[in-house]
């Protein structure tokens, strides 16, 4: 009855568990969180033990030096000084059953581990989930305000261009100099370049909306024209004959 308990608590498959543990010999960087180091804590201190005695003891050893010296009492095991915690475990040799015991502790404790990684990679997809959503938000967010400046800058673009006609005609009619002519054709000029930087900043925020819903890059192949032995296509051939 403990072990179920124990097992409703963890909230874990005990077959999925058993199916989907694997040894890993090769650790990145990442430390342990301390609250899985509670949970695997509380997963020892659960294990079931002849009397309740409980009769072991457990040395988490994270000092990379003790981890090197440990290596050679390991069979030379090089991921014994490369994991983030060397777990030992220790029993009193005089008694029966604590092999027994301390098997039984660290099944305990490895299906914990197993659960606390299924928790990891569940936070980490709802963590991405979540970062994916705000994207698209500011994605959509993005393209909506780039959509009301570019009408704005469409204005300013056709204001400019009436307002250089204006000073060509005002030109050949005397009324202006040749020089308001060229500072009314600099002003369309400008506005067309900032029109175009918007118009390009806009289509980057498409495609960043579009990489955040999950878009990419897609290869299509073409099936390949039918050639002849000597590598010229078949309808050429057709059409010489």
């Amino acid at each position: 009855m403990g072990a179920n308990r124990y097992l409703e608590v963890m909230n874990v498959d005990v077959k999925e568990a058993i199916e989907k543990r694997y040894s890993v010999r090769q650790y990145n960087e990442t430390s342990v969180p301390q609250e899985h180091m509670g949970m695997l804590f509380r997963a020892l201190q659960l294990a079931p033990s002849a009397n309740n005695s409980q009769n072991w003891e457990f040395v988490f050893v994270g000092d990379p030096d003790l981890k090197r010296r440990l290596v050679p009492a390991c069979y030379h095991q090089r991921f014994v000084g490369e994991c983030a915690y060397f777990i030992a475990g220790l029993v009193d040799p005089g008694l029966e059953w604590h092999q027994v015991d301390i098997s039984i502790a660290l099944a305990y404790f490895t299906l914990q581990a197993t659960h606390a990684q299924k928790e990891q990679a569940l936070t980490l997809y709802q963590s991405t989930v979540r970062q994916a959503f705000r994207e698209v938000s500011d994605g959509l967010v993005a393209h909506a305000r780039f959509q009301e400046f570019l009408a704005e800058q469409r204005a300013l673009v056709e204001s400019y261009r009436e307002y250089a006609v204006l000073a060509n005609k005002r030109f050949k009619g005397g009324l202006e100099s040749f020089l308001t002519v060229l500072d009314s054709e600099r002003q369309l000029f400008s506005a067309k370049l900032d029109l175009a930087a918007a118009q390009r900043d806009q289509l980057l925020t498409l495609v960043q909306l579009y990489k955040a819903l999950g878009g990419g890059p897609q290869l299509v192949r073409t099936p390949s024209e039918p050639r002849a032995a000597g590598g010229a296509p078949l309808q050429e051939l057709a059409r010489n004959r």
